[in-house]
């Protein structure tokens, strides 16, 4: 096996392996403060206009949908 296949195989093992802490989380006063400031900014306020992001999502999608594997050593002129 390849070093980079056995990092691989690590990787998923490690992930497959961790836990989540038990209990609740507790988030910390600045975090919550910082959620806050983000949420009270103009473009995230209750009526603002967000349809934007459904077009940026059906972009996204369609260009995941519609992209192809280039072989390594290939170059586009």
């Amino acid at each position: 096996m390849d070093e980079v296949t056995r990092r691989a195989w690590a990787a998923i093992e490690a992930a497959l392996a961790w836990k989540p802490p038990e209990g609740p989380i507790v988030l910390s006063g600045e975090y919550l403060r910082l959620v806050e400031r983000v949420e009270q900014l103009p473009e995230n306020r209750p009526g603002t206009d967000k349809t934007w992001t459904e077009r940026v999502l059906a972009q996204w999608k369609h260009a995941v949908e519609n992209s192809r594997k280039i072989p390594r050593g290939t170059q586009r002129e």
